[in-house]
């Protein structure tokens, strides 16, 4: 545990120099956040709720989509192509918890940014749902991100390359937010396009979860089948990675 608790401490400062995650992670999303409040004039969308209610969901996955497919990759990718991981073996160091440690620090930043936007939202007149939907859209938030995350691993341990994972990781956001429609409206997409939302992981949580989030009923027992099934195929692709090409060690 004190090691963990050391790697944690090395992760956190590492991400503070990481500049372009601190961008897209948090202030990018507050920027385009100002900038449709103020455009569309924040008019009500029902009774109780304005425009910001519905809004602050997507601020959410504009965050956490740069923090699992950039900074969390190139994290893990920095460390193979900068040698770490073989100082952290040569100095008998588990390297399961050095990317365990990454992974907690990045859920950490979930959930610091998930506060700051709610908090900032405050400013366009957010009104907080009741609190057990706040309980179980953060849990589902969580457990959709962690399939980002998986995914994030599996890219930066193919490329291994600090450059490429940046730039196919930001390529990747940008799509993802995209077809999820964090840019504006997605029913001019081609037809085939939409067929694709339902692999999207963020499209679940601007659509889905923003109905939940404004009171409405979802489904929640087939969104936790759906990425309980994915996560087990991810975290099984994972492990037979790691094992074939001997990352993952036992001590």
């Amino acid at each position: 545990m004190r090691q963990l608790n050391r790697l944690i401490k090395i992760e956190l400062r590492t991400f503070y120099k990481m500049g372009i995650s601190i961008f897209f992670s948090f202030i990018f999303p507050l920027m385009l956040m100002v900038i449709i409040m103020l455009s569309s004039g924040n008019p009500m969308i029902t009774d109780e709720y304005y425009l910001i209610n519905k809004y602050i969901v997507i601020s959410f996955v504009i965050g956490l989509v740069p923090l699992t497919l950039v900074s969390f990759p190139i994290s893990v990718a920095s460390d193979f192509e900068y040698g770490v991981i073989d100082r952290f073996l040569l100095f008998n160091i588990n390297v399961n918890k050095v990317f365990l440690s990454k992974f907690i620090v990045n859920v950490f930043f979930i959930a610091l940014q998930f506060v700051i936007t709610c908090l900032f939202a405050l400013i366009f007149k957010f009104k907080f749902p009741a609190i057990d939907v706040i309980i179980i859209f953060f849990i589902l938030y969580l457990f959709i991100s962690l399939t980002l995350f998986l995914f994030g691993w599996i890219l930066a341990y193919t490329l291994k390359k600090v450059s490429k994972v940046q730039v196919i990781g930001m390529a990747l956001m940008f799509v993802l937010l995209a077809l999820s429609g964090a840019f504006g409206e997605i029913n001019n997409l081609p037809e085939y396009f939409k067929y694709l939302n339902f692999l999207i992981p963020t499209y679940d949580l601007t659509n889905g979860l923003t109905t939940f989030w404004l009171g409405g009923n979802i489904k929640i027992a087939n969104i936790l089948f759906k990425y309980t099934i994915i996560n087990i195929v991810l975290t099984s692709i994972v492990l037979i990675i790691s094992k074939n090409k001997k990352v993952i060690i036992s001590k």
